[in-house]
């Protein structure tokens, strides 16, 4: 999702903090792109992201409903996990030549 940020408080490679203010921003899985001015684009991944803060409300109601619609399709997902069932194995009949209490992996149980 790509908005303005109102601050973005990072931390550099050098183990500084640093404000980031009035910049567009892009979020993804990797971390958050900073758009500082027209010619540099920085990506900064979300171990050194501190925070951001949106101070428009209609830039920070907008943030709040994709982060809600996203939550929510996170659940609808794992509720279909439970919901796909795996079908049982087709019971094979008992085979004489098999000891069922031998140990996995022994040639008794393989039939040789």
């Amino acid at each position: 999702m790509q908005v303005k940020a109102s601050e973005v408080h990072i931390k550099t490679p050098e183990g500084k903090e640093k404000v980031h203010k009035d910049v567009q921003i892009l979020m993804s899985d990797w971390g958050v792109y900073i758009k500082p001015d027209d010619d540099s684009l920085l990506l900064v991944t979300w171990e050194k992201v501190h925070s951001i803060i949106w101070n428009d409300v209609k830039v920070a109601t907008r943030v709040w409903s994709e982060a809600v619609l996203e939550a929510l399709e996170d659940m609808m997902d794992d509720d279909y996990d439970f919901l796909e069932e795996e079908e049982p194995e087709p019971a094979l009949p008992d085979d004489p030549n098999v000891d069922p209490y031998a140990k996995k992996g022994s040639d008794e149980q393989k039939g040789e």
